[in-house]
């Protein structure tokens, strides 16, 4: 008895009504196992061990449908070890396994280095393949090759302790035609004269670019009537906000003023009034009115504590990251 009859067996008790995917799976257990075909069952019996680690690691190197592979792979252990009286420890190494596919390990792997760096073997186990499989992942991701939705991602690699780490928040909603309106046509709207006007007509136009051509179409429409435009220039890419803050200060001011209230740092911002061309340094947020909350487009400087000025967004001429001083 060879493991080749024995995924016959198998496929002649597979409850699988379609006769063509139940070819798919043996077919797919036939290649996987194709070095072992004709090997004597009982010779794979007195090298279990062995062999279940050597199944294990073809899992975890397979670079198609892992999942579905890994499924059929424990239902027929399980079949052949009830056809050699034998139990077979299945959750130890074939435990179930997440975000097999690429495209969804690809931005799970964006999401999981947020926290902290990670090294190769980290990831590998929390993905659960080997690591010569990740490699693959990792290089795509480092040289920035990588592109979801037409948008090029990459992560860092720190080669002082040769970790990973990544500051992408990769989110993909599915929306309906009005949610859409709203976060395209409704951000700009209500973004402009603010301190999110530039993060909101980014997010717009991103949102706006991945629409089909009928979504395009009716937001388009709609955009007209209330004078919105969309910009087909913004760049493909994930935004480092510290490239961002270094390409706008080459210009007279930065606009990105989210950056600076999201981050808290200290900041040296240049403001021109009525007695001419002023500059303060301190934390940023925004300006606050007892009846009304926050105001959205004017900024409130503070240091140690204590309000230093308020000033409008249309008076900002620059505001950039104060250096750290030792």
């Amino acid at each position: 008895m060879t493991l080749e009859n024995i995924i016959h067996e198998y496929g002649e008790q597979l409850h699988i009504p379609d006769a063509r995917e139940k070819n798919t799976v043996l077919r797919m257990l036939t290649n996987f196992f194709k070095d072992n075909l004709n090997s004597d069952v009982q010779l794979i019996l007195n090298n279990l061990t062995e062999f279940l680690e050597k199944t294990a690691d073809g899992i975890l190197s397979y670079r198609r449908d892992k999942n579905k592979l890994n499924y059929y792979i424990r239902d027929f252990l399980l079949f052949f070890g009830s056809q050699n009286h034998i139990t077979i420890d299945i959750e130890t190494y074939f435990p179930s396994l997440n975000f097999q596919e690429k495209s969804e390990r690809m931005i799970e792997i964006l999401k999981y280095l947020h926290e902290e760096p990670k090294t190769r073997e980290e990831i590998a186990q929390y993905f659960g393949i080997s690591e010569r499989a990740l490699s693959d992942d990792l290089s795509e991701l480092q040289n920035g090759s990588y592109s979801f939705l037409g948008y090029n991602m990459k992560i860092n690699l720190r080669r002082g302790d040769n970790t990973y780490d990544s500051t992408i928040h990769p989110v993909f909603l599915p929306l309906n035609l009005s949610e859409v309106y709203t976060l395209t046509i409704g951000l700009k709207l209500t973004g402009k004269g603010t301190a999110f006007e530039d993060v909101f007509n980014y997010v717009s136009d991103c949102i706006y670019d991945q629409l089909s051509n009928y979504g395009q179409k009716r937001i388009f429409e709609k955009a007209k009537a209330t004078n919105v435009h969309f910009s087909d220039e913004h760049k493909k890419a994930y935004r480092y906000e510290e490239d961002i803050l270094n390409a706008n200060l080459k210009q007279k001011r930065s606009q990105m003023f989210a950056y600076y209230l999201k981050s808290g740092v200290l900041c040296e911002i240049e403001y021109d009034i009525a007695e001419g061309i002023k500059t303060v340094t301190g934390r940023v947020d925004l300006a606050k009115d007892n009846r009304k909350g926050f105001i959205v487009n004017k900024l409130r400087v503070t240091n140690q504590g204590q309000t230093e000025v308020e000033i409008d967004l249309d008076k900002v001429l620059t505001i950039k990251l104060v250096e750290p001083r030792d």
